[in-house]
């Protein structure tokens, strides 16, 4: 798998790696595309609480809780998606990669609302880029709103929601991907890393 897995990327880089301009001012690359975008409603939700997905790929959950979307993907892109695994991810701690990214979670009041995101930040830009964030009621540990982004040749992503959810406490975890060129191995690997936020104490003033 990993090896038909390099050779598509490599097809997909020598195609469009003449295309690719330096990131602009607004940190998203002139050639970027998106590939999807999803927010979970209230079944969808209950489908992905019901999930284990501590050992479960990105391919896995989006087939079983967006079927409709899913069936949507090129073959591709379901290859990829086969390859990011919830339970792997790297350790942020390093040098090298690790020192041209930020990567991370915020969640903060909105007016009235509640404001949550998940995001990629780089120095540099990425062949393709990934970013689920789930908003997680802190007293029962279940996933109340999700939203997932995924983009190719871009150095900056985000995926959240502004919502008005029941009175309670809330945090944010984000899983992030990217492809970035390992002169280790002379390939493209998918980078893996989750993030966390504070427990937020939001008051819904509509109840």
């Amino acid at each position: 798998m990993k090896k038909a897995f390099s050779m598509i990327i490599s097809v997909f880089l020598l195609l469009n790696l003449l295309s690719v301009n330096v990131a602009s001012a607004g940190k998203v690359d002139s050639q970027s595309e998106v590939i999807l975008q999803l927010k979970a409603n209230e079944e969808q939700l209950k489908i992905l609480n019901s999930l284990d997905r501590t050992d479960m790929t990105l391919y896995e959950v989006i087939r079983e809780v967006f079927p409709k979307e899913f069936s949507k993907l090129d073959r591709e892109t379901k290859i990829k998606l086969s390859m990011m695994r919830y339970g792997e991810q790297n350790n942020g701690d390093g040098v090298g990669i690790f020192a041209d990214l930020t990567y991370g979670s915020e969640i903060t009041g909105y007016g009235n609302s509640l404001k949550f995101w998940s995001y990629n930040d780089l120095s540099w830009v990425s062949p393709e880029m990934w970013v689920e964030s789930k908003l997680i009621d802190d007293d029962t540990g279940d996933i109340v709103e999700y939203a997932l982004e995924a983009a190719t040749y871009t150095s900056y992503l985000e995926a959240g929601d502004i919502e008005d959810p029941p009175t309670g406490n809330y945090r944010v975890h984000g899983d992030h991907w990217w492809l970035y060129y390992d002169s280790l191995y002379n390939d493209w690997l998918w980078l893996h890393l989750v993030s966390h936020t504070r427990t937020f104490s939001y008051v819904n003033p509509y109840e």
